[in-house]
Formats: structure tokens, C-alpha cells, sequence
């Protein structure tokens, strides 16, 4: 249940980083269950409006998934009560690892989808294709690898964590874009 959550959670929080920043660059934004609509004017398109826009859905996940991790760790234990720290912490290796898997896709010319956030911004900040993603799967690994100590210290089955894991990542990846998504934000 709870890995069903960080995809449900981790695209919430995702596209309310977007919508958080059209909101403030008065954009009208309105946010659906996988994207989130923005209505720029001709001067906020391509510039700076557009580069804070598209970093908003990468940065809120890693800042938040970073202060969970950060309180995780500090804390000397573990405990069934804190998964609400590991759904947040999860969110940004989730995410990164699917923006990866599209960008190796995408390098090997199976496909051309180029609409994701590191894509375009790597366009509009005109950085080597793949850079950004690249820093992010850097990041969220070294996330990935906190939480996994966490639960290795403390006792817990690693491979009984990774299977649940994937798992929870298809489920909640139907759940949320097929069923539940669609009707709560659609």
C-alpha cells in the first residue's frame, strides 16, 4: 500500500511545484491528475517564466523528499509510524528513475518523447541532452541508497522492500493514471 501511495502522493506533489509557480507568475494555472495547465502570456513564454514553471514540478518533490530523508536519518530508528517521511522521501527516486528510463528511450531512438520537465529544460537552458536528467538519477540514487540503509539498520528484509516496491510502482501507476486520477483531478 504504501509504494501505491508514493506514485499517487509523488504526482500530486510533482504538479502542484507547477502549479505553485504559475500561481505566483499569475499564469491561471489549473491542475489535472498527470499535467498542469498553464495559460503563459507571449512575454512569459520561452524565458525565464517558462524555465521557473517547468522547475517547480522537479524541485518541490526534491525538496521535500530531501527533508524527509534528512528526518529519517536522524532519527536513530525506524518505525511503522513514520511511513508518511518514506512516502515523501520515495517520490523523487520514483519519479527520476522513470524521467531516466524515458531519456534511454529516447537515446536510443525508440521513441521522441521530449515533453517531460528535464527535457525542456535542457532545451531552454541549452544543456547537453540528458544533463539534467543525469544530476537527477545522481540524486535520487544517493536518496534511494539513504532509505535503503535506513531499513537495512533497522532490520528490515531489503528484498522483500525492493519487491514490494515494484510492485506498488505498477499498481499505483494504473491506480493513479487509469482509475483514481482521471476522477479526482481530472
Amino acid at each position: 500500500m504504501l509504494y501505491v501511495l508514493i506514485i499517487c502522493i509523488g504526482t500530486i506533489i510533482h504538479e502542484m511545484g507547477h502549479f505553485t509557480v504559475a500561481h505566483f507568475i499569475y499564469a491561471n494555472p489549473k491542475l489535472h491528475y498527470s499535467s498542469c495547465d498553464w495559460h503563459p502570456t507571449e512575454d512569459q513564454v520561452g524565458g525565464v517564466h517558462e524555465i521557473v514553471f517547468h522547475m517547480g514540478g522537479i524541485l518541490l518533490p526534491t525538496v521535500l523528499s530531501t527533508i524527509a530523508t534528512v528526518l529519517l536519518l536522524v532519527k536513530k530508528t525506524f518505525n511503522p509510524t513514520q511511513f508518511h517521511l518514506l512516502v515523501i522521501a520515495g517520490t523523487l527516486s520514483f519519479r527520476s528513475f522513470f524521467i531516466i528510463t524515458l531519456f534511454i528511450i529516447n537515446s536510443l531512438g525508440l521513441s521522441q518523447h521530449n515533453s517531460y520537465d528535464e527535457a525542456k529544460l535542457n532545451i531552454l537552458l541549452e544543456l547537453p541532452n540528458g544533463f539534467i536528467e543525469v544530476l537527477s538519477a545522481i540524486y535520487s540514487i544517493m536518496i534511494l541508497f539513504a532509505l535503503l540503509f535506513l531499513l537495512h539498520k533497522n532490520g528490515h528484509n531489503l528484498l522483500r522492500y525492493l519487491s514490494r516496491m515494484a510492485a506498488g510502482i505498477l499498481i499505483g501507476f494504473f491506480l493513479w493514471f487509469k482509475i483514481l486520477g482521471p476522477v479526482i483531478l481530472p
